[in-house]
Parts: structure tokens; C-alpha cells; sequence
């Protein structure tokens, strides 16, 4: 039997749309136990940071590495012995992003993450600056001041203003063009489904090369790595990974670049389905 590796996004694909449970349910924690009981492995990769990702690990008892932030953080939770490997921006690029004016005109809120700390232009009135402030789970600052940001900024967050949503594709191109040579530029849709989320990651954090050194890891071929998401951040792990599905809530550039797409949407369990449809966890 060749081992497999299923890695999964989290909003949109793994979790439901149950706001009462934050999306978690026991019918993917049975999910996960299955995959391991099949002597698979199964991973997370996800845009969250850890501090919004923990609970999810956790209660689905996840005892795999993650790639937190896009995979710019790849840790093992259960494994003190493995290296945690941390992709961030030089602080050159960080002072280039707070202080461009086309930037601050069309972002809501602008956040800078590390594994610790989030330093957010302003806490309440945003999506991200709530969610940070309510779960309470890591520490943050606000607003930002530059001298006072560590050097240790894994991603950035550029929150769009409402009347700048139909205007994505445009803003998408500029940081392209303006700072393409030393970042990775993606966008995906909140958890609640209102506004985007531009994601300004470096070269190398990107999820497909998470995917590429956590099957390294475990010694899994590529060919034999399943993976599953739903927004323009999966789109390069579901081009590398040996077989790429999307959700069929997903976004219409994901479904075109797929192996394939989910009968049923994520709140109808659309992962759980296409794998037993497609018998993937035989012996």
C-alpha cells in the first residue's frame, strides 16, 4: 500500500458552516481518526495562523505537522524535536508596504502577523481586527507603529475597503508589479463570507511548498498527496499536489485548474464524500 497524504485548507473546505461550533463537527473529526486508522497521514494547510488554527488541530486530534499563514510557518505542535520553518518578510518590505500611499487608500485595515504578535492599523471595525481581539489568543498591537515591528513579519494582511471589493483583480496587479520580485500576492474570502483578504506573503510561503516539504517529511512521492481547497490561495498546492480537488463552493479559477471538484459543498461535507466515493482509503 503506498501511503498518502491528505492536506486540507480550513474555511471553505475542512470546516462547516456551523458559526455556533466555529465550524468544527464530528463527523471530520471521525474523518481525520479514519485516515490515520487507513495508515494515511492527514495534514493542515491553511491561510489561518496558529492562534486561530489551534482549537481546530485540536479537537480533530490532528498529531501531524501544520503549515500555518499560507505555509510561511511549518510546525510540528506534538514534536518538540522538529525544526519549525519560519518565512518572513525583510523589514525593508514592511516599511515599502505601510507607507505606500495606493495601499493605505484601498485596505480597510492592514495587518502584519508573526507567530506571537499581530500588528493591526486599527483593532475594531474590521474582520480580521475582531476575530484577533475576540479570540484573545495572541498578542496585538495597535496601531501599527514602524519602528516598533519586529523583524519577524510572516504575512501581511491588506483588509479591502467595501468600495474597493469589485476592484480586487486591479489592486491584485499592482502589488504584482510593485513588489512581485520578493512576495507571493493571493486573495481569499473571509470565513463569514463578507469582503477579501489580500494575503502578501514572501517568495517561498506559499502553500504548495508547504505541501512539497511536509511530504518530504514524512517521505510521501508527490504523486501520492491528495489535496483539497476552495480559494485562489490553494490554487499552486492543488497544481502541485499528485491530485488537486476543489470544493464546489469554490472559487471558478480553483475548479478550472482541479483534477477534479466535490459533488457537495463544504457544509454538506464535501471532503467526506469525495473520499468515500472514491474509496481513497483502501488498505
Amino acid at each position: 500500500m503506498n501511503k498518502k497524504l491528505f492536506a486540507f485548507d480550513l474555511d471553505g473546505t475542512l470546516l462547516t458552516n456551523n458559526k455556533k461550533m466555529g465550524g468544527l463537527s464530528k463527523e471530520f473529526r471521525q474523518l481525520i481518526r479514519d485516515i490515520k486508522k487507513s495508515g494515511h497521514i492527514p495534514i493542515i494547510i491553511t491561510g489561518r495562523a496558529w492562534y486561530s488554527s489551534q482549537e481546530i488541530y485540536e479537537y480533530n486530534e490532528f498529531d501531524t505537522v501544520i503549515a500555518n499563514n499560507n505555509g510561511s510557518y511549518i510546525h510540528f505542535p506534538k514534536n518538540e524535536y522538529f525544526e519549525p520553518i519560519i518565512i518572513k518578510h525583510k523589514k525593508e518590505f514592511i516599511s515599502r508596504i505601510l507607507n505606500n500611499d495606493y495601499i493605505n487608500a484601498v485596505s480597510n485595515n492592514i495587518i502584519l502577523e508573526s507567530i506571537q504578535t499581530a500588528y493591526l492599523k486599527k483593532v475594531m471595525g474590521s474582520f480580521i481586527g475582531n476575530i484577533i481581539e475576540s479570540e484573545g489568543k495572541t498578542k496585538y498591537i495597535s496601531p501599527i507603529i514602524e519602528e516598533n515591528v519586529e523583524d519577524n513579519i510572516m504575512t501581511v494582511l491588506l483588509e479591502l475597503k467595501n468600495e474597493e471589493i469589485e476592484n480586487v483583480a486591479e489592486i491584485t496587479s499592482y502589488l504584482e508589479e510593485k513588489f512581485g520580485d520578493v512576495s507571493s500576492v493571493t486573495s481569499w474570502v473571509p470565513f463569514d463570507n463578507n469582503g477579501i483578504i489580500i494575503e502578501i506573503a514572501p517568495p517561498k510561503g506559499r502553500k504548495d511548498y508547504a505541501l512539497r516539504e511536509i511530504a518530504n517529511y514524512y517521505k510521501i512521492d508527490i504523486k501520492d498527496t491528495y489535496a483539497f481547497g476552495d480559494q485562489i490561495n490553494d490554487f499552486y498546492m492543488l497544481k502541485l499536489a499528485g491530485k488537486g480537488i476543489a470544493m464546489k463552493n469554490g472559487h471558478s479559477i480553483i475548479k478550472e485548474i482541479a483534477d477534479d471538484v466535490t459533488d457537495l459543498p463544504n457544509y454538506e461535507f464535501g471532503v467526506i464524500d469525495y473520499i468515500k466515493k472514491h474509496n481513497l482509503l483502501k488498505k
